[in-house]
Formats: structure tokens, C-alpha cells, sequence
């Protein structure tokens, strides 16, 4: 027997073992007409999805069998791959199948700590790598050829009260490697061959070979393979705020609250130290105002974009001693 062979009848083992031990008697029963079937096209994608896991990680070294057997993150693929097909069954009883599907993805989230909706729709070739605390939710389409990491969230932009019947979840495009902790939101587009980097946070459309990275407390989204000149960072020191990077005077500079709400509160002077490096003195206009929401952000504008850096070090205290002293004066006059 050839060592593909060998591998399909082992997947076609697993896939009876996993359905034995977390489908009833009965369910198993309605299931058996519709076997031969899953086994066939679900070992197929499998096979896929378990030669593709060998070939990227590095850590399996290759080894199919020790990913067949042992990894809990292509387990709960297994168990969606069977789902997604009992969801889409014709046949069976809609409610069964549909109690069925969510009883195996349920057990995959069990096992792996992954939560795949059995209605998502996962093109071949898919690698679920470590997986604790991905979320995929039931409206989202994944292309082929993917790489999910650990703590992904593909969700939905809002919370409860979701509207039914309409896709909610993003659309992610084939050959697309997503970060660990990743969150997309809403029924955005993923382009082809896109490069989401661990902890970004995507909540719009990003075209094609594109990657997305956080430079420091920046979020960065370019064409790949393109340089972006005007990266930047910033840090607060005594009283004043320090914005470095290329082309760090090209930008506007504004402090905002956590809802990138303008804190009117305090005054910013700008003074250039070198093109790279440019020096904002903070005062306080007034009080810091009840209910100003946290933690205080920077607004960088420039004549081709927005962008935001997510709480710079030290702002927040500045922030604070600036709104102080601004009091003190007050009381002196």
C-alpha cells in the first residue's frame, strides 16, 4: 500500500472514532446511510488539510501521523470538517443535523479550545495551528491554502442582537496567514495572499497581497513589498510628548480618548528637534472633564492618511500633570 493510501484509511479511522464517541446510538444510526460519503470527501479534504500542517510547521517535522494523532488543533478540524458537511446534508432531518454538527464542533472546542461554527465555510488546505481561543464564526468564508494561529477571532462588529440572514463575519481570501491574538470584525474583505501580524485589529477591507503589522504602538496597513516611509512611535518625558520616526514632522499630532474623541482639555506646541524627531510641550486648558473615556491615544494626520498610536508610553501621566497644573494656576490668579 502506498504511503497515501496508508494515510486515508488512517484518517478514515479517525474519522470513525471521533463520530463514535461524541454522537448518540441513534444519531449514529440515522448517520450510517451517509458514511461512505463523508469518508470520502471529508478524508479527501483531510488528507488536504493534514499534508498541508506537515509541510508549513515546522515543529511536526513533517510527521502526518504525529499531527493525525496528537495534535488537538487539527482534531477540531476533523470534527468541523464532518460538521460542515452533516450542516449541509440533505436527507437527514434539519434539526438533527444541525444538533449533530454542533455536538462534533462542540467537542472539537472541547478538546482544542478552538470554536468553529459548523455553518462557516473553510476551503482545503487549511492549517489550524495551536488554536486555543480561535473564534470562527457561522457566516464566514475562508479561502485555500490558509494559516490560523492561536487566539484568532474572525467575529462579527457587533455583540447580541446580531440581524439574521445576513453575513456578519469576514471574508478571508486564499493564502492568507493570520497572527496569533488577530481580531477581524464584521463582513470585511480579506484579499488574496494577505499577512495579518500577531495582535492587529481589522476592522475594514485590505486588498490583496497586502501585510498588516503593528510598528510599535502603530497599526500599519500597506501593499506588500511596499515601503512606508513615516513610521513612527511616541513616548511622553516630563512635560513633554516625543514623536519619533522617518518623517516624523510631516504629521499633525492630536490627543484623543479611547473613542478618538478630541481631548480639548489640553493645549500641544510643536517644536521641531530634527525632521525625525519632533517635541510637543503639553499644558492643560482646563480640568480633566467627568466621564473622558480611557486610556488617551495619539491622532497622527498627514495629507495621505489618519492613523492613531494606541496609548504612548507615559501619556497618560502627562496628561494628568498637565490638567494639574493647569488647576494651580487658576487657584494662584
Amino acid at each position: 500500500m502506498t504511503p497515501d493510501g496508508r494515510l486515508n484509511l488512517d484518517i478514515h479511522a479517525s474519522i470513525r472514532e471521533h463520530l463514535a464517541v461524541s454522537l448518540s446510538s441513534r444519531e449514529l444510526g440515522a448517520l450510517l446511510p451517509f458514511l461512505a460519503d463523508i469518508l470520502i470527501k471529508d478524508g479527501a479534504l483531510l488528507q488536504g488539510d493534514l499534508l498541508a500542517f506537515a509541510h508549513r510547521d515546522p515543529a511536526s517535522n513533517g510527521n502526518t501521523r504525529l499531527i493525525l494523532e496528537s495534535y488537538v488543533s487539527f482534531e477540531a478540524v476533523l470534527y468541523f470538517r464532518v460538521a460542515s458537511r452533516l450542516w449541509r446534508m440533505d436527507g437527514l432531518d434539519r434539526s438533527l443535523r444541525e444538533v449533530m454538527a454542533h455536538k462534533l464542533t462542540g467537542a472539537g472546542k472541547a478538546a482544542s479550545g478552538a470554536d468553529i461554527h459548523p455553518a462557516a465555510q473553510i476551503g482545503e488546505c487549511f492549517v489550524l495551528d495551536h488554536g486555543y481561543g480561535t473564534v470562527i464564526g457561522e457566516t464566514c468564508i475562508i479561502g485555500s491554502g490558509c494559516y490560523i494561529l492561536n487566539g484568532v477571532v474572525l467575529g462579527s462588529s457587533g455583540i447580541a442582537d446580531n440581524p439574521a440572514g445576513l453575513r456578519r463575519h469576514p471574508r478571508i481570501g486564499n493564502n492568507v496567514q493570520i497572527g496569533a491574538n488577530v481580531r477581524v470584525f464584521g463582513a470585511v474583505e480579506i484579499g488574496d495572499n494577505v499577512f495579518l501580524s500577531p495582535c492587529c485589529v481589522v476592522t475594514r477591507n485590505i486588498p490583496s497581497n497586502s501585510r498588516v503589522t503593528i510598528v510599535n504602538q502603530l497599526q500599519v496597513a500597506r501593499p506588500s513589498g511596499v515601503r512606508r516611509d513615516n513610521c513612527v512611535s511616541a513616548y511622553a518625558q516630563d512635560d513633554r510628548l516625543h514623536l519619533v520616526g522617518t518623517n516624523a514632522m510631516e504629521f499633525s499630532v492630536s490627543i484623543v480618548d479611547s473613542d478618538f474623541m478630541p481631548a480639548d482639555w489640553l493645549s500641544l506646541q510643536k517644536l521641531q528637534a530634527s525632521r525625525d524627531h519632533v517635541q510637543y510641550p503639553v499644558s492643560g486648558r482646563s480640568m480633566v472633564p467627568l466621564g473622558v473615556r480611557r486610556p488617551l491615544n495619539l491622532e497622527l494626520s498627514s495629507p495621505k492618511e489618519t492613523s492613531f498610536l494606541i496609548e504612548p508610553p507615559g501619556l497618560a501621566a502627562l496628561a494628568e500633570n498637565a490638567s494639574l497644573a493647569s488647576q494651580q494656576v487658576s487657584l494662584v490668579s
